[in-house]
């Protein structure tokens, strides 16, 4: 008889967060002022400027605008297995490499049952303090966490 433990659904939505942006925003900041202080060519600049305006505006649509089909809605535990909604729809998963737990921020890593590899970072304000609560509590009790 499966324990009550085994049926608990902890589902959280990697909703829109300020301080996700902010951080990003000021990652992408910096490395432009690093590239216009450098010393190198002109032209070496102007096409790493390129690369990191064309990486920045992949990365908006991946983590806030979600509209990439690897982007990553949400992630369930149900079971004793992992799921990720994307935009193509639900998928099972399984954990890959380590995860980061903090108080502040959870990054996770995942492999979907399409062979792809996804990533999704919740902050504080990503969904409700209790799911993230839940989430947090499930990653530090399986011990996949480097803290």
């Amino acid at each position: 008889m499966p324990s009550a433990a085994d049926e608990t659904l902890i589902e959280v939505r990697a909703g829109y967060s300020v301080r996700h942006f902010i951080l990003s925003l000021s990652c992408f900041l910096l490395a432009f002022l690093a590239l216009l202080l450098t010393s190198l060519n002109v032209l070496f600049i102007f096409f790493l400027t390129a690369l990191l305006v064309a990486y920045s505006a992949y990365y908006y649509q991946l983590h806030f605008s979600k509209r990439l089909p690897c982007s990553v809605l949400s992630v369930r535990w149900y079971k004793n297995r992992w799921f990720l909604k994307t935009n193509k729809g639900w998928q099972s998963c399984c954990p890959k490499g380590e995860w980061l737990v903090l108080p502040w921020l959870m990054c996770l890593r995942f492999r979907g049952e399409d062979d792809k590899n996804y990533s999704v970072n919740f902050f504080v304000d990503s969904d409700s303090p209790r799911a993230l609560h839940a989430l947090r509590l499930k990653l530090l009790l399986s011990g996949k966490s480097s803290r």
